[in-house]
């Protein structure tokens, strides 16, 4: 199981490429974690996407599920700097 990033990236790569059989490869990004928080919410929605796009050819859900990671890892960042002490 990759690590969330590293599954993103991934992801994204292969989305990008619309490569099916490597979305197949990579799966689906499943956090045994009880808690739900905003991450796993976006991760769920992201899977749902893709599984759609693999399923019906749905361009849309592709697209859908690009903005999404890109979102995600952008609010990462914007996390890290709202922590940051200057």
């Amino acid at each position: 199981m990759y690590e969330m990033t590293e599954y993103l990236q991934n992801l994204y790569n292969a989305l990008k490429a619309k490569d099916i059989e490597k979305i197949q490869e990579i799966g689906v990004y499943v956090e045994n974690d009880d808690q739900y928080d905003y991450e796993t919410h976006d991760v769920r929605e992201i899977n749902l996407l893709v599984d759609d796009y693999i399923e019906n050819r749905n361009d849309i859900s592709r697209e859908k599920a690009l903005i999404l990671i890109d979102e995600f890892d952008t609010g990462d960042k914007k996390d890290e700097f709202a922590t940051t002490d200057y």
